[in-house]
């Protein structure tokens, strides 16, 4: 499936995972992903970095500086970073990559989305919390797109045109509830979840 960087989900899903990542104020990052596509709308919201931006492979370095002409370093073996961020990746990964904060993006199998749409989920979010428990403590989640945004969402597009107070009312405000933090965060369509490393500064 092609990455589509425009979606809402995956706008909405990355401008989280990079605001956390802004916030550990990082010297030095590094990307988890092999795909080109998924690597770029990334580093578009990297531009702020003024350390090193690490990547997986020299695909997706080629990628970068082709596309955003942006110099880049390929990852070696053990290297530590301040942040690493894995964007619809963690299954790539045996383990959590050594960082002192792992910042987290993808499907959730046990979404209301992906069980009523047939849409094929490889991951779910207790797979995810229990791989980053490996090395590190879970500190922030954040589900998108939970059963009662999908509820509000179908509302507005069944209001369409014929209706289009409600439609614009009912649609800004399932807009304005994407992101759920309490218990419903569980059933999000996608979940974004971050942690620092057991040990280490919080």
């Amino acid at each position: 499936m092609t990455f589509n960087a425009h979606a809402p989900e995956n706008t909405y899903s990355l401008e989280m995972a990079f605001m956390w990542v802004h916030h550990a104020y990082p010297q030095s990052v590094r990307l988890c992903t092999t795909d080109p596509d998924i690597a770029v709308a990334c580093a578009r919201r990297l531009d702020w970095l003024r350390g090193p931006l690490t990547v997986d492979n020299q695909t997706i370095a080629n990628a970068l500086r082709q596309r955003l002409n942006r110099d880049v370093v390929v990852h070696k073996d053990n290297q530590a970073v301040d942040v690493a961020v894995l964007p619809f990746s963690r299954k790539d990964y045996d383990k959590p990559p050594n960082a002192n904060t792992v910042v987290m993006v993808g499907y959730n199998a046990l979404s209301y989305k992906s069980l009523t749409t047939g849409f094929k989920v490889e991951d779910n979010v207790f797979g995810m919390m229990n791989w980053l428990r490996q090395t590190h403590t879970l500190s922030q989640r954040v589900g998108l797109m939970t059963p009662d945004f999908i509820a509000k969402w179908a509302v507005s597009l069944a209001a369409g045109a014929r209706y289009p107070g409600t439609h614009f009312r009912v649609s800004q405000h399932a807009m304005d509830h994407i992101y759920r933090r309490g218990p419903l965060w569980l059933t999000g369509y996608i979940v974004v979840m971050a942690g620092h490393k057991n040990g280490g500064a919080a």
